[in-house]
């Protein structure tokens, strides 16, 4: 992992059309994510993170690398690696009955109540969506899930620092050793050079948290 503290990921949807491409920008990122090349899948009919159609030369990039991220619509139907943390996207997260522990991926708003009894590891959330910052992201904390915080905007094919930001920074300082970072949501809608822009205000949050904490 390149950063220990509040290391960077992302969600999963990409617009690049070449794999090639899509897998060194994910690499760049302290938490490399299975990219979802949308502009050529549809990710919904795709029944395991194994179809996806980067997984295989993304997998083989990454097994050496402490810690990557894979996504999927549908619950899990291949083994997990030591190194791997499962997201499921947002339909799934009514149904999980399995011993197996997963993140969780949420566009929406969504709240403590809704995730308490699901068997969960991480959360990946819209930071904006997040009406109370100052317990929630203690209350995932004290639950062992590892909060991804959304902390970039990505409504209305938009991108920016969510207009909650200043809440969430002392938070982020407080938290720094327990919190990723991350869009609020896939990527697919905006251009190859907004993506690096996205990567680079990431860092920059990165960045002004990690030397404040310091």
């Amino acid at each position: 992992m390149k950063a220990k503290l509040l290391p960077i990921t992302g969600i999963g949807s990409l617009p690049f059309e070449d794999i090639e491409e899509a897998i060194r920008f994910s690499l760049k990122f302290d938490i490399p994510f299975l990219p979802e090349l949308t502009k050529l899948e549809d990710s919904t009919k795709i029944s395991s993170i194994n179809n996806f159609l980067c997984f295989s030369s993304f997998i083989e990039r990454v097994k050496e690398i402490p810690l990557y991220k894979t996504q999927s619509f549908l619950d899990i139907n291949s083994s997990i690696n030591h190194n791997q943390v499962h997201f499921i996207d947002d339909p799934a997260k009514a149904f999980n009955k399995t011993n197996i522990k997963y993140g969780l991926h949420c566009c929406n708003n969504i709240t403590i109540q809704e995730i308490d009894g699901l068997n969960i590891s991480h959360l990946s959330f819209d930071a904006q969506l997040i009406s109370n910052p100052e317990t929630f992201l203690p209350a995932l904390i004290e639950r062992g899930i590892t909060p991804v915080v959304g902390v970039i905007n990505t409504s209305d094919e938009k991108h920016g620092i969510c207009s909650n930001y200043d809440r969430w920074r002392p938070l982020l300082r407080k938290y720094v050793m327990n919190c990723w970072i991350s869009p609020a949501c896939g990527l697919s809608n905006f251009s190859i050079q907004e993506v690096e822009n996205i990567l680079e205000q990431l860092r920059e949050v990165q960045r002004e948290i990690i030397i404040s904490h310091s």
